[in-house]
């Protein structure tokens, strides 16, 4: 009888996830089917849970997709203000690009997989895809951090640690993505988001005068979203916003949180010396250019050269931060050949 009834509880859960009405799964409901479905003896049942979504306008998941081509847009836009604000720098560019390109990546893969209608072929590509997504994104946000922040061993390997955790994880989770248990892909993105706690730390001792607030805005609204969809948490209204709606804006609001501090920071040196060569020219002129920065000055007077540069440097940068400005000189001097 104990048997029978197990076996008809299981049943339940099965054809009520198969149903155009999607059901309301609390926390306990979900621990009950799945020991159900692992203990019960015969053939086992796949208990899936849906968001409780109604399709419109085309969209399977409309405010799923909704919020997150909204984070893709604003991601596109916002790559030109974080270049801008590099002001010419290489390596700023590249650190920025990077970091642009992951946020764009993961938002726009979001979308589209809840654009998606169920059980399609293009859905379960983009799945997989929104997933690589995370990966990307994580390791995209150490990414301009670490580089234009700090030095030495918290620059490379840091990032290299970062990088080859998130491809070695990404690669697992694409190739056994049906395998890859919800809470083990939870625990490993909290993982190694949560090494930013060590980041906040090396940040706090270099720059002690400076907030980490956003930092932390973003991870805290990171892992309360990821917790909440887990749990199936906040069903704010039926058949339109559950828990995983819930989840995409906490999603928003943390993107938003880390990259207000990048854009805050995406003018900062990448070095603790600032180089600026300055060129003496045949008409008694001087030419200032920095090699690493879009500066460049010409002025009859040399002293007026170093205060327009030193004026304009401390305007770009951070001014509680101090570092080393170095003038190179080089002497241009004409040679004429006389062919005879």
């Amino acid at each position: 009888m104990r048997l029978w009834t197990e076996r008809g509880i299981a049943l339940i859960f099965y054809f009520a996830s198969q149903t155009e009405t999607k059901v309301r799964y609390t926390l306990p409901a979900r621990v009950l089917a799945f020991f159900i479905s692992n203990t019960c003896p015969g053939p086992s049942l796949k208990i899936q849970f849906y968001p409780m979504n109604t399709e419109l306008l085309g969209f399977a998941d409309p405010i799923s997709s909704w919020s997150h081509f909204l984070g893709a847009f604003a991601g596109f836009i916002g790559t030109y203000f974080l270049i801008k604000r590099a002001h010419g720098n290489p390596w700023r560019i590249f650190s920025l690009c990077v970091y642009s390109f992951t946020v764009v990546f993961l938002f726009s893969m979001s979308a589209t997989f809840h654009l998606l209608p169920r059980e399609t072929l293009g859905r379960h590509v983009l799945v997989r895809l929104d997933h690589a997504g995370i990966w990307c994104l994580i390791a995209g946000t150490f990414t301009p951090i670490h580089s234009i922040l700090f030095r030495g061993a918290w620059r490379w390997l840091a990032l290299l640690f970062i990088w080859v955790v998130a491809i070695t994880g990404m690669v697992l989770e694409v190739v056994f993505f049906t395998s890859f248990p919800e809470w083990l892909a939870l625990s490993f993105f909290l993982g190694l988001g949560w090494i930013g706690f060590l980041t906040r730390y090396q940040f706090l001792k270099s720059y002690p005068k400076h907030s980490s607030k956003y930092l932390l805005y973003g991870a805290f609204a990171y892992t309360f979203g990821a917790i909440a969809d887990f749990n199936r948490w906040f069903i704010v209204w039926p058949t339109y916003f559950g828990y995983h709606e819930f989840f995409h804006i906490m999603i928003l609001i943390a993107a938003a949180s880390h990259w207000a501090f990048i854009y805050k920071w995406a003018n900062h040196p990448i070095s603790d010396r600032f180089i600026c060569d300055v060129h003496i020219l045949s008409n008694g002129w001087y030419m200032l250019s920095s090699p690493n920065d879009n500066i460049s000055f010409k002025s009859q007077s040399l002293e007026d050269l170093k205060e327009k540069a030193t004026a304009e440097i401390q305007k770009r940068f951070h001014h509680r931060f101090h570092f080393e400005i170095i003038f190179r000189y080089f002497n241009e001097e004409h040679l004429v050949f006389d062919r005879k």
